[in-house]
């Protein structure tokens, strides 16, 4: 149960996971649709980008809904995962639900009050304790136990557009253009600092110190209101972690409608099962 929750999470965080398009040729994503029409790169314009790209998250947040999509992909070795989402995100509250497919198997996800929870295909659902329907994982006792043991931390992959509050100052570069799901956008190179992650993504900012650096590189898509439509991380662990494996694990998360109706809600409290412990180990 505890490799089955982590699963559906990895396929989901921007931190844990990749995306990528379908067919593209591993450097210029499209898993959201649309044409692309981008231009050479251009050079940073300074303080006015690093402005742009560091109210995004800001902007975005103003709509208070949207629809998500993500496409994920780890390739360790000569092994390669891909899992698929869609789903709608709550900005305001950090609510979410996702339904994510990969590997022939399909599982709904739902994040209530940094709560996840899980249902998995229904064939695997007799593994879950006392006969219940979905699993619940709290986000918050996780991180604060791995922070404490050294253990992977697990991420609420809708929380991921946070990590724009981050960007680090002066390493910013605008790229150019791309028109996405029928939207013009602007897109930029920047870097997390993951020093500068606070609250509830603190105790993750220590692990990806430790797996990835401090700057971890992003891509963003903004459009004209200077919102998210876009977002692409490319992670590959430092020399020593995952096994010594060399996994690459890339991220693309797109979001559309906003405004769109994202009531979420938990599982009925007699349908679900706490692995909590089980995922800390």
């Amino acid at each position: 149960m505890a490799a089955l929750a982590v699963a559906g999470l990895a396929a989901g965080t921007a931190l844990t996971g990749c995306g990528s398009d379908d067919g593209s040729d591993g450097k210029t994503d499209n898993a959201g649709g649309g044409k692309s029409s981008e231009s050479p790169e251009t050079p940073g314009a300074g303080a006015d980008q690093s402005q742009v790209v560091q109210t995004a998250y800001e902007k975005t947040a103003e709509a208070e809904t949207a629809k998500m999509r993500l496409v994920t992909k780890t390739s360790a070795g000569s092994k390669d995962v891909t899992v698929r989402g869609e789903g709608v995100i709550d900005f305001d509250d950090g609510a979410s639900k996702l339904t994510l497919s990969g590997d022939g198997k399909r599982l709904e996800q739902r994040v209530v009050d940094g709560v996840l929870f899980q249902q998995p295909p229904k064939e695997e659902r007799r593994q879950i304790p006392g006969g219940k329907q979905w699993i619940k994982v709290d986000l918050a006792k996780v991180a604060e136990r791995n922070d404490r043991s050294g253990g992977d931390q697990i991420s609420d992959p809708a929380a991921s557009a946070q990590y724009t509050k981050a960007i680090s100052d002066g390493k910013v570069k605008k790229l150019g253009s791309q028109e996405l799901n029928g939207v013009q956008t602007t897109r930029y190179r920047v870097s997390v600092d993951v020093d500068k992650l606070a609250g509830p993504h603190k105790a993750e900012a220590a692990q990806l110190k430790k797996q990835f650096g401090r700057h971890l590189p992003m891509e963003l898509w903004l459009d004209d209101d200077g919102r998210i439509r876009r977002q692409q991380m490319e992670l590959t662990p430092k020399q020593g972690e995952m096994n010594a494996q060399r996994v690459t694990a890339r991220t693309v998360i797109d979001f559309t409608d906003y405004g769109t109706d994202a009531e979420v809600e938990a599982p009925p409290r007699g349908q679900t099962a706490d692995v909590t412990n089980k995922v800390t180990g």
